[in-house]
C-alpha cells in the first residue's frame, strides 16, 4: 500500500483545508507529510510532464518503473478539488465504488457520473444513496495486473468513469489517496480491508433467519408472527420491531398503548426463554421536547449540533421537530451510552438497528422552532409532495444563504442539492461543519452504540446500520435499504441485491443482505420462493417489508412454496460453522465472504461480464435464479472438480475448458438451490439444522470434503463463544484429507489441547468424503464398494484405533462418496486422524480401484486458498435436477 497525499500551500492565515482524521480511519498506519509517503519499497512516485501538453502531473510506479497511475489535471480551490486518475491499460475493469444502486458490479457504462453523498435515497437512478465509499478497484485479466485506489475524502463528491479514466471532484479537502497492488484482486482487496480496519464478528445468533416490517402495528401483531413461524415449523431467530413501537416516534420510547412496557417485557422475556432475540430500531433524531427526558438530558449534556450562533439545530423528522446528537463529541457518546442502558434495562433488546442515520430529515436546511411548537402532521395522509409547502416553510424552515450550501460546484447529479432531505451544511460539530463531517456521522454512531453495547453486554454487539463510510464494518453489519419487489436489473429487487451484498463485502462490511421480499411493493409467491434461495446466502437473512399491501412472511403462502424456504433456511442453518469461520476470516483479512467470481478466477476473462453468481469463501459457489418464469441457472465452473454442496454427488470435472453448465429445475418448489462445491475444500456443516441457532449448535459439526482430482482437499474452522474475540481462546481447527475411495486419510488438527476421542458420543456426526464419480460404476442404485470390506480407524496418528461398524456408526458408499459417523463432537474441538480402507469390489473393474487418473492440481480450500487458472472456452452440458430435501442427483441429458 502506497499513502499519496497533495494539497495546496496555504499563505499565512489561510485556513487550512479539512482533512479526514485518521482516528476516522483506525487501519491508517502510513505516515504521510504533505507531499508523499511509502510504506512498500514495492512503489515509486515523481513528478513528470506531458511531453506534447505541457501539463504536470504526479505518477505512481511499480518495482519495475512500471506507471500503475498518473494524477493529472489538478485543481484545488477553496472548494473545488478534482483530479484524474489515468491508467496504461486498455483491458482493465472496474468496480468497487459506491455505494450505487446500477445492477452491475463490474462497469459497463462509459461516459457515467456517480454522486457520493449519504442521503436517504432507496433505489433512484445516479442519485446519491446510503453510503460513501469513494474506492475503485481496477483488474486487467491481460496482463495480469491488479491495484485499486482509495480517495479518502468527506465531503460531497462524485466519480466520472470515461473510457478506463477515472475524475474524482469534491467540494473540498485534499487528494488523500491510497494506492494498492497486488498479483490477484483478492489480495488488492486484502491489503483495503487491512487499512480500514478489522470488520466485525457479529454474534453468532445473528447468522440465523430475521423478520421484520413496517405496520407491526400492535404488539399481538408480532406474537402472531411468532405463532405463524412455530406452526409452520419455518427457523425464525430475530424478531424486529420498525418505528410502530414507539410513543409518537420518540427514540428510546414505547408506545403504552400498543406497546405496553411491562407486555413487551414479558415478550421479549419469552423470546429469550426460546433461545430467541429481539431487535428494535433506533433512529438518532430526538424530539424537541421539554417534557422528554431524552431531549433534555441531551440538552444538559450538550450532546447536540448547533447552528452557527450556537442554538441547537432543528430539523423535521419522524417525532416532529427534532435535534441531533453529534456523535463526534466525547459528551455525546456517554450521554448516548446512558440512554441505551436505561432502556435496556427496561426492554432488553439484543442488538440495534441504526436508521435515518445518513442524516435523514424531512426538510432541507434548519428550522427555527421554540421547544413545544405544536407537530400536527397526521403520517397517514400526509401529502409528501407539498410537504416542505405545507409543513418546513411555515414553520421557518430555511437553507442558509452560504457557500457551503450552495458551493460554486455541485458534484451531486440530478439536481440534487447538498441540503436536500438533510441538514443545513452550516451546522456545527465538535471535528468540523457538517458539511465536511456528514458522510462519517454514520459511522460515528455506530461507533458510539457498539461501543456502549459492548461495555454493557461484555459480549460483540450486533448492529444493523444504512448510513456508512469507509471503516464502517469496524462496528456494524449493513442492509441495502429500501428495495422493490422487483425481478428485472435496474429496478432495485432481486437482480440488483446481488450486485449491492457484493459491494458491500468489497467496502470490508461481510455481514450484510437485502430485505428478501422487497421493502416497497407487493412480492409474489415466485420471487418470494426465489429470493430466499437466494437469501439464505447473504450473511444477514431478514425478511423486511414496507407498508404496503399484505405482510410477506412466509407462512402466508402455499405448503409447497413453505416447503421451499424451509429447506433454504435449513440448509442456511447447516452452513453457521462455514459462514461463521468465513466471518472471522474476513475480521482476520483474508478476504470478503461473498466474493465476484473474478475475484475468486481473476485469469477467467468470462467471470468479468454481467452475472449474478458469486462464491462464499474458497468452497462455494452460488448461481441463483433471478428471472421470473426461469427454469434453470446456468453456473459458471471453472478448471477442477465440481460437486453438489448438498447431495454431495460429483457433477463434473472440468480438465481444459471452463464453461457455463445449466442446470435444469424440474419445477419452483424443487428444495434449494443447485449450490457448487468447488474440490479441494472440506466445508465444515452442523449435523441437523433446527428451529434456532442454539438448538442447531447442539447437534455438533460434521465435514464434508470434496477432494480434487489429486485426490486432496483441507479445510478449516473458527469456534468462539459470543464474548470479544480478543478477550477469549479463540479455537481453530484444520482438516486435510488426502486418497481414494480405495483408501485415504482425514485428519484434523487444533490450536488447543490435543485430545482424541475414541468413544461413540451421542454426538457423532457424518464425515463425507466425495470423489470424482469412479469409471464404470454408472448410475447403478447398487454400492461400488462392499461395505463389508470396508474398515475406519480413529485415534491419534501413531495409534490407531479400531472404530467399530455398529451402532452409532453408519456407513453409506455410493459411485462418487464414503460417509461414516464420528465422534467430532458438539465443537467439533476432538482431534483425530480416521482412516478408511475399501476391500475388493462387488463388481470388478480394470479401472474400479481408483478414482479418474485426470490431473488438474489442487485447489487449497476452506475460506482462503488458491486460485484455478484456466483456458476458457465455453461449453454447455445440460443436467437434470430431482432434489427433496437438499439432495440432488444429475444425469445428463440427450
Amino acid at each position: 500500500m502506497m499513502r499519496l497525499r497533495v494539497k495546496p500551500v496555504v499563505a499565512a492565515g489561510g485556513v487550512e483545508p479539512f482533512v479526514v482524521p485518521d482516528d476516522i480511519l483506525k487501519g491508517n498506519t502510513a505516515a504521510a507529510n504533505d507531499t508523499t509517503a511509502a510504506i512498500d519499497v514495492a512503489y515509486a512516485t515523481g513528478i513528470s510532464t506531458d511531453a506534447v501538453t505541457g501539463e504536470s502531473f504526479v505518477y505512481v510506479a511499480d518495482a519495475n518503473g512500471k506507471r500503475l497511475v498518473e494524477l493529472r489535471r489538478l485543481v484545488f480551490s477553496k472548494q473545488l478539488v478534482s483530479f484524474t486518475t489515468l491508467y496504461s491499460s486498455g483491458s482493465q475493469r472496474m468496480y468497487g465504488y459506491g455505494e450505487h444502486d446500477y445492477y452491475y458490479f463490474i462497469n459497463n457504462v462509459n461516459n457515467v457520473t456517480l454522486s457520493l453523498w449519504n442521503t436517504d435515497n432507496g433505489t433512484p437512478w445516479q442519485k446519491p444513496m446510503y453510503g460513501v465509499h469513494p474506492t475503485v478497484f481496477h483488474s486487467d485479466p491481460i496482463l495480469q495486473r491488479h491495484f485499486a485506489t482509495m480517495w479518502m475524502n468527506s465531503h460531497a463528491q462524485n466519480v466520472h468513469i470515461e473510457s478506463h479514466n477515472v475524475t474524482f471532484t469534491a467540494v473540498g479537502g485534499i487528494i488523500d489517496l491510497y494506492v494498492f497492488v497486488d498479483t490477484t484482486p483478492l489480495g488488492v482487496v486484502r491489503q483495503y480491508h487491512q487499512l480500514i480496519g478489522p470488520s466485525a464478528v457479529p454474534p453468532y445468533w445473528a447468522l440465523g433467519v430475521h423478520q421484520c416490517r413496517w405496520g407491526y402495528t400492535n404488539l399481538s401483531d408480532v406474537e402472531a408472527v411468532v405463532a405463524g413461524y412455530e406452526s409452520a415449523n419455518i427457523p425464525l431467530e430475530v424478531v424486529w420491531n420498525d418505528i410502530d413501537y414507539m410513543e409518537k416516534f420518540r427514540v428510546f420510547t414505547t408506545d403504552p398503548t400498543r406497546y405496553p412496557e411491562a407486555a413487551l417485557r414479558t415478550f421479549v422475556d419469552k423470546l429469550h426463554a426460546k433461545n430467541m432475540r429481539y431487535v428494535q430500531i433506533t433512529d438518532p433524531g430526538v424530539a424537541q421536547a421539554d417534557n422528554y427526558s431524552v431531549y433534555t438530558s441531551g440538552i444538559e449534556s450538550n450532546a447536540f449540533i448547533h447552528t452557527q450562533d450556537g442554538s441547537v439545530l432543528i430539523n423535521a423528522v419522524w417525532p416532529g421537530w427534532t435535534a441531533f446528537p453529534d456523535f463526534t463529541l466525547p459528551s455525546a457518546q456517554a450521554w448516548w451510552a446512558d440512554q441505551i442502558a436505561t432502556y435496556r434495562s427496561t426492554i432488553p433488546i439484543d442488538g440495534m438497528w441504526l436508521d435515518m442515520n445518513e442524516l435523514g430529515t424531512f426538510c432541507g436546511g434548519q428550522c427555527n422552532v421554540a421547544v413545544g411548537t405544536p407537530w400536527s402532521v397526521d403520517w397517514n395522509t400526509v401529502d409528501w409532495n407539498r410537504f416542505t409547502i405545507d409543513i418546513c416553510m411555515p414553520n421557518n424552515c430555511t437553507v442558509v444563504e452560504s457557500p457551503l450550501n450552495y458551493p460554486p460546484v455541485n458534484p451531486l447529479q440530478n439536481g440534487f442539492q447538498l441540503f436536500n432531505k438533510t441538514l443545513d451544511m452550516t451546522g456545527v460539530l465538535r471535528l468540523g461543519s457538517y458539511y465536511e463531517t456528514k458522510t462519517f456521522y454514520g459511522l460515528m454512531e455506530a461507533k458510539s452504540s457498539h461501543d456502549a453495547l459492548l461495555a454493557q453486554t461484555g459480549t460483540r454487539p450486533f448492529l444493523l446500520t444504512r448510513a456508512s463510510f469507509v471503516g464502517s464494518g469496524r462496528y456494524s453489519a449493513h442492509w441495502t435499504g429500501d428495495n422493490n419487489a422487483q425481478w428485472e436489473r435496474g429496478t432495485g429487487g432481486i437482480y440488483d441485491s446481488v450486485q449491492a451484498v457484493l459491494g458491500s463485502n468489497l467496502w470490508g462490511i461481510p455481514m450484510v443482505g437485502a430485505d428478501i421480499g422487497g421493502f416497497s411493493g407487493i412480492t409474489t409467491e415466485e420471487l418470494l420462493v426465489r429470493w430466499y434461495q437466494l437469501g439464505a446466502y447473504y450473511p444477514f437473512t431478514r425478511n423486511h417489508h414496507g407498508l404496503d399491501g399484505p405482510g410477506q412472511e412466509p407462512y402466508r403462502f402455499s405448503q409447497a412454496a413453505q416447503a421451499s424456504i424451509r429447506t433454504s433456511l435449513l440448509n442456511k442453518y447447516r452452513l453457521l460453522p462455514y459462514y461463521f469461520t468465513c466471518l472471522v476470516d474476513a475480521h482476520d483479512g483474508l478476504g470478503p465472504v461473498l466474493r465476484h467470481m473474478s475475484l475468486q478466477f481473476p485469469d477467467e476473462l468470462q467471470v468479468y461480464q454481467e452475472s449474478t453468481q458469486f462464491m462464499v469463501g474458497d468452497a462455494i459457489t452460488v448461481p441463483p435464479v433471478v428471472t421470473q418464469g426461469e427454469n434453470s441457472t446456468a453456473m459458471f465452473l471453472p478448471l477442477g472438480e465440481w460437486y453438489s454442496l448438498w447431495s454431495g454427488n460429483h457433477m463434473v470435472t472440468v480438465e481444459g475448458d471452463s464453461g457455463f453448465w445449466i442446470i435444469a429445475l424440474d419445477e419452483l418448489y424443487d428444495g434449494a438451490l443447485v449450490v457448487g462445491a468447488y474440490g479441494g475444500n472440506i466445508v465444515p456443516m452442523h449435523e441437523t439444522p433446527a428451529m434456532t441457532v442454539t438448538a442447531t449448535q447442539a447437534s455438533g459439526v460434521g465435514l464434508r470434503a470434496f477432494m480434487d482430482s489429486a485426490g486432496e482437499a483441507s479445510g478449516h474452522l473458527v469456534i468462539a463463544s459470543d464474548v470479544p474475540l480478543d478477550q477469549q481462546v479463540v479455537t481453530r481447527m484444520n482438516f486435510t484429507a488426502s486418497g481414494s475411495m480405495a483408501s485415504g486419510v482425514l485428519t484434523t488438527m487444533g490450536n488447543g489441547e490435543t485430545r482424541a476421542n475414541t468413544t461413540r458420543l451421542p454426538t457423532a456426526v457424518t464425515v463425507r468424503v466425495s470423489f470424482p464419480t469412479l469409471p464404470d460404476c454408472g448410475n447403478s442404485a447398487t454400492p461400488y464398494y462392499a461395505p463389508a470390506n470396508v474398515s475406519i480407524s480413529i485415534g491419534s496418528t501413531d495409534d490407531m484405533t479400531v472404530l467399530p461398524l455398529v451402532r452409532n456408526v453408519t456407513l453409506n458408499l455410493t459411485c462418487s462418496s464414503i460417509s461414516f459417523m464420528l465422534p467430532v463432537g458438539v465443537d467439533a474441538t476432538t482431534v483425530f486422524t480416521a482412516r478408511w480402507i475399501v476391500g475388493v469390489p462387488q463388481t470388478p473393474s480394470p479401472t474400479a480401484s481408483s478414482p479418474s487418473d485426470s490431473k488438474t492440481g489442487a485447489i487449497v480450500g476452506g475460506c482462503i486458498g488458491g486460485i484455478a487458472i484456466v483456458v476458457f472456452t465455453v461449453a454447455i452440458v445440460m443436467w437434470r435436477r430431482r432434489e427433496s430435501e437438499g439432495e440432488a442427483d444429475y444425469t445428463p441429458l440427450s
